[in-house]
């Protein structure tokens, strides 16, 4: 169905937004929001509509649910006070208030290429416990398995984010062959019944929709990295038999011999998956902190506790002890990373922001690179550590490859965010403005997404969009102040060229 409204038109089979003749960047559960408010334009929807259609009827934190209506609002147009499409009705709730005219359309997606190399996506496992809580563990065996595939150098597998965008939908296998670009899907179900996990899983070729072989793995919950290694074995034995074991024992890395640690770092994981507000911040920590105490050597943990708190300190929320902490935890994943990529990525990312140690960081994460280049996760830390030390180009390389290897990634202004700088850096104006847009529309409470609008917007003479944007990144961070934000940059031109353009918006010194 295309839902046609001023020069919008909302395509919900291709799951598109379309301004003119351009694509707006939303991001999948703010889709769905808009979805909803389209096709239920004839009546208030209230926050429990809301839930119960976008989120399934899972907690949702109020700060959640405004952030993505604002997100909403953002897409269609309606900055700031104004409401003409997306109206708040007080203790009612909203409703969406535009014209709209309703066609149908033949359904079909954009064609990605397919990789000269075997392609994979998995889907996210259904959860069959009696329990709804387990739905953590089961996203979170699930990442798993995605990681240990994408440590097969031979294969090109589909980021998380991007799969998980199916999470809780009916699909059709070669919808999802079509839209991420991949040959064979993985689907699958998992039950938890006491200290048992029986996972169910199905390896499809997309473009038929044909079942390549279905089986059962089942063992004890302690068990379960061995269920995850069984599971990978048999998918790489299936698609590509010539491997050698060696390749496939790659995959293979025990995190911890703390299962209870394990499963304090999945509740974090969860958490950073549904908000990355303060209070879902400050959540993941305390997990990451009990989980590290339990098993002291645990260097994922510290890598991604340290990731935590660099974010604490782009959004200025972070104190002078957090930014120790974080240098700390830094510092403790590489020494005790055992050669696991992701790990070292996330922890060589963490310093450099933190402590400015480039040569080590760098080093590091070339080694990241060369035991897991096809990791979205490790190219998002390569291409800003790249941005760092003013390597601009293969910084665009990286954030390119990790838009293919996850097309419908929500984090994806993320990305946007990282291009933006690099062709401001490159003076490419047009170019880095334009991310620089798609980067606050996908994130618009991220104060860099704000402040790198500022900049692109002032290089191409555009002062007020910038004054504007200055004003979005002063209220979401009221402290902000141009000389004493933390500078991540190894050469001080790029540090001082934003500040320049900061100050012509009036941003305070």
């Amino acid at each position: 169905m295309l839902f046609l409204f001023e020069n919008y038109a909302l395509d919900s089979g291709r799951r598109e937004l379309r301004l003119s003749n351009g694509l707006v960047e939303v991001e999948p559960q703010v889709f769905d929001l808009l979805e909803y408010l389209v096709r239920n334009r004839d009546r208030v929807v209230t926050r429990d509509d809301l839930i119960e259609s976008v989120w399934r009827g899972r907690i949702v934190s109020e700060s959640t649910l405004n952030t993505r209506i604002s997100s909403a609002r953002y897409a269609v147009g309606d900055c700031g006070k104004e409401q003409r499409l997306i109206r708040t009705l007080a203790r009612k709730g909203i409703r969406f208030v535009g014209t709209v005219e309703e066609k149908q359309v033949s359904q079909s997606a954009t064609l990605l290429t397919l990789p000269d190399k075997p392609s994979i996506a998995v889907l996210p496992f259904q959860n069959m416990s009696a329990d709804p809580e387990q739905e953590y563990l089961v996203d979170g065996i699930v990442e798993d398995i995605i990681t240990a595939l994408s440590r097969v150098k031979w294969f090109f597998v589909i980021a998380r984010n991007s799969s998980f965008t199916y999470k809780g939908k009916h699909v059709d296998t070669r919808q999802v062959g079509r839209e991420l670009g991949v040959r064979y899907v993985l689907e699958g179900s998992i039950r938890k019944s006491g200290n048992r996990v029986r996972i169910a899983a199905q390896l499809i070729e997309a473009a038929t929709g044909n079942h390549v072989w279905a089986e059962n793995f089942e063992g004890e919950l302690d068990d379960v990295f061995e269920l995850q290694d069984r599971i990978t074995e048999t998918v790489v034995a299936t698609i590509e038999p010539s491997l050698e074991l060696a390749e496939i024992g790659r995959a293979r890395l025990k995190p911890t011999d703390r299962l209870d640690a394990y499963d304090l770092c999945l509740r974090a994981r969860s958490l950073y998956y549904s908000s990355k507000d303060r209070e879902n911040n400050d959540a993941e920590l305390r997990l990451l902190d009990q989980a590290i105490a339990l098993d002291p050597n645990y260097a994922f943990a510290k890598a991604f506790a340290a990731q935590l708190i660099h974010l604490r300190m782009i959004q200025w929320w972070a104190t002078l002890e957090d930014v120790a902490k974080g240098s700390r935890l830094a510092h403790e994943a590489l020494i005790s990373s055992r050669d696991e990529p992701t790990t070292i990525a996330l922890a060589a990312h963490a310093l450099a922001y933190i402590t400015h140690d480039f040569d080590r960081a760098l080093a590091a994460m070339d080694r990241a690179v060369r035991l897991n280049p096809n990791s979205a996760n490790i190219l998002n830390c390569s291409g800003w550590l790249r941005l760092w030390v003013s390597d601009d180009d293969r910084a665009i390389d990286d954030f390119s490859r990790l838009i293919r290897l996850s097309p419908k990634d929500p984090r994806i202004g993320v990305t946007y965010n990282g291009l933006a700088h690099a062709f401001l850096f490159k003076n490419e104006p047009d170019m880095a403005l334009e991310h620089a847009r798609r980067s606050t529309h996908e994130l618009p409470g991220w104060v860099s997404a704000w402040m790198i609008l500022v900049a692109a917007s002032i290089n191409v003479g555009n002062e007020q969009e910038a004054q504007e944007s200055a004003r979005r990144m002063m209220t979401l961070s009221p402290n902000f102040s141009i000389t004493k934000r933390w500078n991540p940059f190894r050469d001080k031109r790029p540090f001082d060229l934003i500040s320049e353009r900061l100050r012509k918006a009036g941003v305070p010194e």
